[in-house]
């Protein structure tokens, strides 16, 4: 059902990634990237991607590239190395999941070798999110625990819990119930002292869905409801939306269609002041699916144009896509044989465009990765060739150096030869 679909990606998108504001706002870091030395920019990169992420996954990645030009330029390891960490988030976030472990990969080696234990794990967090998204939940939790486990090491709590909520998201899909819940406890118990309000929302949000698995809907409800209130607090229009649509789409699942509606406007609400048109396209797509739930086509129709008016407007094929096959099917239902028809060929249309899209963009996002991965060997290989032009100056100088003091000390051994001659 589209409505639950949405409800799971609602509150598990946020913990695909994970970011340390410390305190500082987006501008801030923005600030340091653009002013700072490049080892202020490695920092700022590490807060700035996530952040950017949220808003426009592109954009952030800009940040990434600029890092690894200047890592290129300034042979610098440490660079590349948060660069790679950056783009194997980017690359999974295109489902291009191979390449994205090899970038992963990539900066972990060099991590480690830097002995930068909490940065490893980070990466294995990345690991297991890949892994997640291929589908293998078996090396996902194994890349999970790695990550728990090597900030265990290090003595950084807030680190070994990144992996946390991911981790209660294989034991939800393992119907692991019991411990899916206590890492979210804990996880919750550690936010509570430092009072991160989204972070704790997304949690109860995960918590809801839980209980709502197993049908003890009461609970899940107290949970959701629980969630939406730290959602409200931080302020966040994206994360209020959010606890809003789960929860709706709860409401919904337990019979309340009256509240359902109520919350799926307020989510709409929030959508609209936030203004971002992928979400406001999403948010008029889920009540045109209510509306679709309760037969009432006049609606339905209305708000599944909506969102396929928005999704033009942003040039979101997936969007249009989804608008243009659910317009068809309310139709159907209408007995307007001939608007359904208009809608399943723009739908054909729009599925072949948005698939000669994929593959484009995918070719191209892996000729990037490419160039990518051979200016870093260029680099190294430059590196690798003075090191060695270095040494061989070195043995050139040596044997130099040697061999006049070989000549020295035949001369010296000559004329000390030469003088017990003349007295003897």
């Amino acid at each position: 059902m589209r409505l639950f679909l949405q409800f799971m990606f609602a509150c598990t998108t946020y913990f695909m990634s994970n970011y340390y504001s410390m305190g500082q706002s987006i501008e801030e870091w923005d600030v340091r990237f653009r002013e700072g030395n490049l080892d202020e920019k490695i920092e700022a990169l590490y807060h700035l991607y996530f952040l950017k992420e949220v808003v426009d996954v592109d954009v952030a990645f800009s940040y990434a590239q600029h890092v690894h030009e200047l890592g290129i330029q300034e042979g610098r390891e440490d660079a590349l190395a948060m660069a790679n960490y950056c783009h194997g988030h980017y690359l999974s976030s295109k489902m291009l999941l191979e390449e994205s472990l090899l970038r992963f990969e990539a900066a972990f080696s060099t991590f480690y070798a830097l002995q930068n234990d909490t940065l490893c794990s980070e990466v294995y967090n990345g690991i297991g999110n890949a892994y997640f998204l291929k589908g293998d939940y078996s090396s996902a939790e194994e890349y999970y625990l790695r990550s728990i486990d090597l900030a265990r090491t290090s003595d950084a709590e807030r680190f070994q819990l990144i992996a946390y909520p991911n981790l209660a998201r294989i034991y939800r899909a393992q119907k692991n119930y019991v411990e899916a819940e206590v890492l979210l406890q804990e996880y919750i118990n550690f936010y509570e002292e430092t009072g991160k309000l989204t972070k704790l929302g997304n949690a109860y949000g995960i918590l809801g869905q839980l209980y709502l698995d197993q049908e003890k809907v009461e609970t899940a409800m107290e949970y959701l409801q629980k969630g939406l209130e730290f959602q409200l607090a931080s302020g966040s229009l994206r994360a209020s939306a959010n606890g809003y649509t789960n929860l709706a789409i709860a409401n919904f699942l337990r019979g309340d269609v009256v509240q359902a509606e109520r919350d799926f406007r307020t989510a709409l609400k929030y959508r609209l002041q936030e203004g971002n048109p992928f979400f406001l396209a999403e948010a008029y797509f889920n009540m045109g699916d209510f509306f679709i739930e309760q037969v009432k086509l006049d609606s339905t129709i209305h708000y599944y144009l909506m969102s396929l008016s928005i999704a033009e407007e942003s040039a979101n094929l997936v969007g249009s896509t989804d608008a243009c096959i659910r317009l068809a099917e309310a139709y159907e239902l209408l007995g307007n044989t001939s608007k359904q028809l208009e809608y399943l060929k723009k739908y054909i249309a729009l599925k072949e465009e948005h698939t000669l899209q994929a593959s484009t963009k995918q070719l191209n996002f892996l000729r990037a990765s490419f160039e990518w991965t051979k200016l870093e060997q260029e680099q190294r290989n430059s590196i690798r060739e003075e090191d060695m032009q270095a040494e061989l100056t070195y043995y050139e100088h040596t044997w130099i150096r040697w061999r006049w003091i070989m000549v020295a000390l035949v001369l010296a051994l000559g004329i000390i030869f030469f003088l017990k001659r003349r007295t003897s």
